[in-house]
């Protein structure tokens, strides 16, 4: 017995006032006349006495016959020792109480110091993951502006709460030639490392690549890189650099790799776009494309919007009783009308949509990322605003526009949806023109 009483375990007999302290306790300052008193009691921690009081009150009370309890108690120097108890009852009285009990004690300070950390950890994890996904939604502004202009700088801002870094610059990779997009903030080339090194690195590897220290002729000696990769190909860099060496940890690769995951989407839309547009034809009178080169490059874009985007649609818009005005005011007045709906529209569509004229006073306009009830609220605030307007060169009353809308459904093909969007066009004709239908 005395040999078992030398090791954590302790027992007590409540009715002859006996008992052992573990040699837990007795290590942090507990004698057996202060366990027996309850004066022990006294050293639990605040937050921990009614918890551990109720415990005990119901093995004594008999609706347990087993404890198991964690709580902090304070040894002389008032350093506080995290306590593992557990014991069970061997013999009760006639009423039912405690007679005697037979536990174990253990110090589990060290386990709870992990646990705690742990939970730290993953506190903090779930707010990196969570702000992660914050910058997912961000990116569909991003994605959505095919120029890849200021939309970018939201994003950037908001990754920096998540990573310390003291400069971010993306840079994009066009049939060879490196095309630096965005440094932010502005910095001087020559202060910064040379994107072309590390997109040879990368473009080798596919993985991102944390350097602690540059050495001295950077102004940002710990760098971070991750590459912007669209099916197996590099399509650019994102680098960040801090001022303090060794700035960067493994923690930060996520929320980069998940902003770097944006940016792949946003830069194959921005040069898909600036592809486009290099090659399209205008319309001379409205500056919109033309049928013919919508015909020949919406098709591609329509097959990335599919694949972008959930929802798509397609709208047709004309002008109403367009011959009316070009018999009774003349084609200039006629000329006038088309450039103003064709203003009109495009002060109100979004950057990302495309816009063509179609025909003689017919328009069609790609709406992507739109549901068919979306595009109805854009087009009908738009044919609103087309007939408010009442300062058309030389023409008196209103001019209207009517427009049939279609959304996607499936995968259609683009010349599908132009024809569903053209028989609503037709029907809001049926029903008396100036009003929106959907397919």
């Amino acid at each position: 017995m005395g040999l078992l009483f030398g090791t954590k375990f302790f027992w007590s007999d409540f009715q002859e006032g006996q008992g052992k302290t573990s040699s837990t306790l007795r290590s942090i300052g507990f004698c057996d006349e202060e366990m027996r008193s309850g004066a022990y009691q006294k050293r639990l921690h605040p937050h921990d006495r009614t918890f551990y009081g109720d415990l005990w009150n119901r093995v004594n009370d008999g609706w347990e016959d087993e404890l198991y309890c964690e709580y902090r108690l304070s040894d002389p120097d008032g350093k506080w020792h995290w306590i593992e108890t557990h014991a069970m009852v061997l013999e009760r009285t006639e009423d039912g109480s405690m007679a005697t009990i037979l536990g174990v004690d253990r110090e589990i300070t060290s386990r709870k110091n992990a646990e705690k950390y742990l939970n730290q950890q993953y506190h903090e994890a779930q707010r990196k993951y969570e702000i992660a996904e914050s910058l997912r939604q961000t990116g569909t502004l991003i994605t959505s502006d095919l120029k890849l202009s200021d939309s970018l700088i939201p994003g950037i801002q908001q990754l920096g709460t998540i990573v310390d870094f003291d400069w971010f610059g993306v840079y994009s990779l066009e049939s060879g030639e490196i095309r630096k997009l965005l440094v932010f903030p502005e910095k001087d080339d020559d202060v910064l490392p040379d994107p072309a090194k590390w997109l040879d690195r990368l473009g080798a590897t596919r993985y991102p690549i944390i350097i602690d220290d540059l050495g001295d002729r950077f102004s940002y000696p710990s760098l971070l890189a991750v590459p912007l990769v669209h099916k197996d190909r590099v399509l650019g860099v994102v680098l960040l650099g801090c001022a303090e060496p060794g700035g960067f940890r493994s923690a930060d690769l996520y929320p980069v790799i998940a902003f770097a995951d944006i940016l792949v989407v946003a830069i194959r839309n921005s040069q898909d776009f600036r592809r486009a547009v290099a090659a399209v034809e205008t319309d001379g009178l409205t500056g919109l494309l033309t049928r013919r080169s919508f015909d020949r490059d919406a098709s591609t874009l329509w097959i990335d919007y599919q694949e972008l985007y959930p929802a798509n649609a397609v709208a047709m818009v004309d002008i109403d009783d367009f011959k009316m005005i070009n018999d009774t005011y003349g084609h200039p007045a006629g000329d006038e009308v088309i450039r103003t709906v064709a203003e009109l529209f495009g002060l109100n569509l979004r950057k990302g949509d495309l816009f063509a004229r179609y025909g003689g006073d017919e328009f069609i306009a790609v709406l992507p990322d739109t549901t068919a009830a979306d595009a109805w609220q854009i087009m009908d605030r738009i044919r609103r605003a087309c007939e408010s307007r009442k300062d058309i060169f030389e023409v008196t009353g209103t001019v209207t526009v009517s427009i049939g809308i279609v959304g996607s459904y499936g995968d259609p093909e683009l010349a599908q949806m132009v024809a569903e969007a053209d028989k609503a066009l037709y029907r809001a004709k049926e029903k008396g023109r100036n009003r929106v239908e959907i397919f």
